[in-house]
């Protein structure tokens, strides 16, 4: 394990004890990363004002608890910043699992086919139907904070730069 992992696995629901974030059930054990490739979504985050990098997760990957994470979309040993999403989109009437990372304050990204890794660092929240778009996009707003805020008191876990 690289020093970069084992920091994060010790930093790993540290901010839970400073801003409201979920425990997911069983907790967090260990570094998670799941790797794969880009693919083309629906395109609804880019419509909700939050374009997500869609992520075909390669067949062997650890098993994870649905929700929303802070973490890292790494491509290239690039570590971005991500508010991250597994699981279904129930708002939206989904069936199917997914893996989006919407990196922030990133618009420019053209990746499609690239082979990437997203690591969790902290688990926000579960997946859930929120009754409108207006209440889900404000969700993801808060989330996108919530992100944001871990990830900035983690920098140092990323490998690229200290807090």
């Amino acid at each position: 394990m690289s020093s970069n992992e084992s920091e994060l696995k010790d930093g790993i629901n540290l901010l839970s004890k400073e801003i409201p974030i979920d425990e997911p059930q069983g907790g967090l054990n260990g570094v998670i990363r799941l790797a794969g490739s880009i693919v083309h979504g629906d395109k609804l985050g880019r419509i909700l004002g939050y374009p997500t990098a869609n992520i075909a997760v390669e067949t062997g990957s650890p098993s994870v608890i649905d929700g929303v994470y802070a973490g890292w979309l790494v491509l290239d040993d690039q570590y971005m910043p991500a508010a991250i999403s597994l699981g279904i989109n129930s708002t939206f009437d989904a069936i199917e699992r997914r893996l989006e990372a919407h990196v922030l304050d990133r618009t420019d990204l053209s990746i499609y086919g690239r082979k990437v890794t997203v690591i969790l660092g902290t688990h926000i929240r579960g997946m859930r139907k929120f009754p409108d778009v207006a209440t889900l996009v404000a969700r993801i707003e808060e989330d996108v904070c919530l992100a944001r805020t871990w990830l900035q008191r983690n920098v140092h876990l990323s490998g690229q730069g200290s807090s």
